[in-house]
């Protein structure tokens, strides 16, 4: 586990330089950054914890751009509201552990 791709990459390639191999599929070691061993984790074991497999993360745009096309859905101006006071409040309430429902209680 490493915090960028690139010293990921490195590993990797050292990882199979050392063991004489010389494809990605040949190699039974998980490399990679912390970011994306914790995704793999959960994609395989979140099931455990109610996540479907197949769930999604969205980069700060994406976040965004949603918002903003809920907005336009629900006739909220972006003009009376900006999209990140509601990206803020969605991760605030994420961070309680409240999901959609508890929010609206």
């Amino acid at each position: 586990v490493t915090f960028t791709n690139k010293a990921a990459n490195e590993m990797r390639n050292r990882i199979k330089k050392v063991l004489g191999i010389k494809h990605d599929s040949k190699l039974q070691v998980t490399v990679g950054t912390f970011h994306r061993v914790c995704l793999d984790i959960l994609r395989e074991f979140g099931h455990h914890v109610g996540l479907e497999c197949n769930f999604l993360i969205f980069n700060a745009d994406q976040q965004k751009e949603l918002v903003i096309q809920a907005m336009g859905e629900l006739g909220i101006s972006t003009e009376k509201m900006q999209p990140r006071v509601l990206t803020s409040a969605i991760s605030n309430l994420k961070s309680q552990n409240l999901g959609p429902q508890s929010a609206a209680e």
